[in-house]
């Protein structure tokens, strides 16, 4: 039997988002030390149940086995003329061999979709080949990952809890674009050109999309004077702003906040 690489790591003890306790700490601690040697780890104890999963393979089972007509509904502008979508849908095997669905973020509403008028952030209309039901199956799967994802995203910033200029932030910014993340940085106290220089990459002067996660990570006065309003607009639905220092503690009522 080859042994695995990979290292297993059992998160149940992070369910609970506090991050606090000896048990917590000792597996952020074989988190961190995976990503740095290996670059990959596997999880089990993640919450999500057998059914779910079991549900999900039949979703995907189903509309695979369907109906060339039915599969098309869903299919990009490239195979399907009265369709808008362009990077999701459905993809027939003659692109690389094999047939895909991709269904991207279900949150993102034909309203959302029209708002932030970025090509790369579609609505699909799954009702076209999908019964409800099935639709349902979609989006209770889809919410455990995102939740998944956001108990991992959070134990990446407890990890690296320090300044941007500081090398742990760095850490932080590559970590998330290990993930295939979009990291866009800002900070008024910071050379764009030295950081290009030192660790690749720049900072942007004026946030201008809508963001999955905003990190507070510094308390600068330029940033501590800023409102909950400010960060509803640029935070997408069920977005979280992340509060490293605590500098908004007790004045974020509505947006999904977190802090240490």
């Amino acid at each position: 039997m080859k042994k695995n690489y990979i290292p297993t790591i059992n998160i149940s003890a992070l369910l609970s988002g506090n991050f606090k306790n000896k048990k917590e700490m000792k597996i952020l601690k074989e988190i961190e030390k995976a990503s740095i040697n290996v670059g990959f780890f596997q999880i089990v104890g993640h919450g999500i149940s057998k059914k779910s999963i079991k549900n999900i393979t039949a979703v995907g089972k189903n509309f695979f086995a369907s109906t060339k007509i039915n599969k098309m509904k869903l299919a990009p502008k490239k195979w399907n003329k009265s369709n808008k979508n362009l990077y999701r849908g459905y993809f027939p095997n003659d692109v690389n061999g094999k047939e895909g669905l991709d269904i991207g973020d279900l949150k993102v509403s034909k309203k959302y979709a029209s708002k932030i008028n970025n090509q790369y952030i579609e609505y699909l209309n799954l009702n076209k080949s999908l019964s409800k039901s099935s639709i349902n199956v979609l989006k209770d799967y889809y919410d455990d990952i995102f939740n998944l994802g956001e108990t991992l995203f959070k134990s990446i910033i407890k990890i690296y809890n320090l300044d941007i200029r500081n090398s742990k932030v760095v850490d932080v910014i590559n970590e998330l674009k290990s993930f295939s993340c979009h990291v866009d940085v800002v900070d008024p106290h910071a050379n764009s050109k030295e950081l290009m220089e030192e660790y690749e990459f720049s900072l942007v002067e004026n946030l201008s999309s809508i963001y999955n996660a905003v990190i507070v990570a510094v308390n600068h006065y330029e940033y501590a004077i800023l409102k909950e309003k400010y960060f509803t607009s640029i935070l997408a639905d069920n977005g979280i702003l992340v509060d490293l220092k605590g500098i908004y503690r007790g004045e974020i009522q509505n947006l999904n906040y977190w802090t240490l």
